[in-house]
């Protein structure tokens, strides 16, 4: 680096166009790592650009025809390949180059940034530090091409795991025991979405999934678009203790109310945004700034149809509503894939209201359109018995079309799963051996939840 203060080192530069000049092979350890525009020298820049597409056609490059079609004069590629011959090599030589285009671009954001600190309002001056941050913590995770040995390792490892651990859950667990098995638990970089009918309890079953996460002491944001901080929080002291909403609003037994609470979650790094409106970049800066602060590995956004329209040229798109939100999932996935976190994604059946069976895909239109980008997608609806069901209608890790007999204790909005479920015969499959009951769902509502060992997955689960 110069005395200048500027992040360059022109003599290492040369040497690295030297290195390749000289070993024209060594070209393939450095190929994914370095771009021409890391070159803070022009020439060098156009040397390696030109190198690059010469050696995927001719392997062997000629210094002559390189230095014509670089445009750089062949003198300077000469001195370049002497001073090639000294010291350290290529790799390292690649990573110093890199890093400190790296350091070029963040200094020229942060100049650009406080230039226009006088015109930018204090939540653009945050998710524009956010952007920064974010490049920076992804800057050395270029993309990795894995060689036939580590991909046999890879194998190798995964069978054994398997093997030692057969149904081991590898992601983060959801809390509902018969979902974590059909999904093998939340994977990062990857999205699940949510669709239920309006009024249905969408949101409720985001916030047991937010609650039983967090209790497992995974850090976890849930974004709401829809409810402010107090009717959530009030939906989660449901959760944590069990007590009727109508008792928690009414003031009844405050103290327990904040013990219970307390003790489900204290200690425990879940965070909650209040409903503000949010455009789809304030939101993907919202899950940057938390990823990176906060570690978080799992967000919650709740629902992607409340984010709000930009006031400048997005709402002036010849889009529908189906396109935009297809766009915005896309967007949203790209942005928990460069995080490494799990985005579950809330959104909405066409159908009004929580009847009528299983929705058809009719009803699913617009959410198949999001469902295109998703890990899994799940449906929560409820049959015409009464009994509410988790179907997981997509799955890229297992089965799909399972469906799950879940409980929903509506006073308390606590929702916990009970067994696998059977449409036709409209029945909650159990244990082996025992004969499948049929399902009251009033009666079931005000029941409790089943010990995890009385719960008969693996002689049902169509694995």
């Amino acid at each position: 680096m110069s005395n200048t203060g500027q992040f360059f080192d022109k003599q290492l530069e040369y040497e690295l166009i030297g290195n390749l000049l000289n070993e024209n092979e060594s070209f393939l350890e450095i190929a994914d790592s370095l771009r021409a525009d890391d070159f803070y020298n022009v020439e060098m820049g156009q040397a390696f650009r030109a190198f690059s597409e010469l050696y995927e056609k001719e392997k062997m490059i000629d210094l002559g025809y390189l230095a014509r079609t670089a445009g750089v004069n062949a003198s300077r590629l000469v001195e370049a390949m002497d001073a090639g011959f000294l010291s350290a090599n290529i790799v390292w030589r690649a990573g110093q180059i890199r890093m400190m285009a790296q350091r070029r671009r963040t200094s020229q954001k942060i100049k650009r940034l406080e230039s226009q600190i006088g015109t930018l309002a204090p939540l653009e001056i945050a998710n524009g530090l956010s952007e920064i941050a974010s490049e920076i913590a992804l800057s050395g995770d270029r993309k990795r091409t894995y060689s036939t040995l580590e991909l046999s390792e890879i194998v190798e490892r995964t069978q054994h795991e398997r093997a030692t651990e057969p149904g081991h859950i590898k992601g983060i667990k959801t809390g509902l025991h018969y979902l974590d098995k059909t999904l093998r638990g939340l994977q990062s970089k990857s999205l699940t979405l949510i669709a239920a009918a309006t009024g249905f309890g969408k949101t409720t079953l985001a916030l047991n999934l937010f609650a039983n996460i967090a209790r497992q002491g995974r850090k976890i944001l849930f974004i709401s678009n829809e409810n402010d901080v107090a009717i959530n929080l009030d939906r989660l002291s449901g959760i944590a203790g069990g007590r009727p909403l109508k008792e928690i609003t009414s003031g009844f037994n405050p103290e327990n109310v904040v013990n219970e609470f307390r003790r489900a979650f204290d200690s425990k790094s879940m965070f909650l945004t209040d409903n503000a409106p949010r455009t789809i970049d304030e939101v993907c800066g919202l899950i940057r700034k938390y990823s990176i602060q906060q570690g978080v590995e799992v967000v919650i956004l709740d629902y992607i149809a409340e984010i709000a329209i930009a006031d400048s040229g997005e709402a002036n798109r010849m889009e529908s509503e189906e396109q935009r939100l297809a766009r915005w999932t896309a967007q949203l996935l790209q942005t928990a894939r460069a995080q490494d976190v799990h985005l579950v994604l809330v959104a909405q059946l066409n159908r009004q209201g929580n009847a009528g069976g299983k929705p058809t895909k009719t009803e699913l239109a617009g959410c198949f359109r999001m469902a295109q980008k998703a890990h899994s997608m799940l449906l929560f609806w409820q049959d015409t018995n009464g009994q509410d069901v988790l179907t997981v209608e997509k799955n890229r890790t297992g089965n799909a079309g399972v469906n799950i007999a879940v409980t929903f204790n509506r006073p308390s909005q606590k929702i916990w799963d009970t067994g696998l479920y059977d449409t036709k015969a409209k029945q909650v499959l159990t244990k082996q051996g025992t004969t499948p009951a049929k399902y009251d769902g009033r009666a079931a509502a005000a029941g409790e939840k089943p010990e995890p060992e009385q719960a008969g997955f693996q002689e049902y689960i169509p694995f």
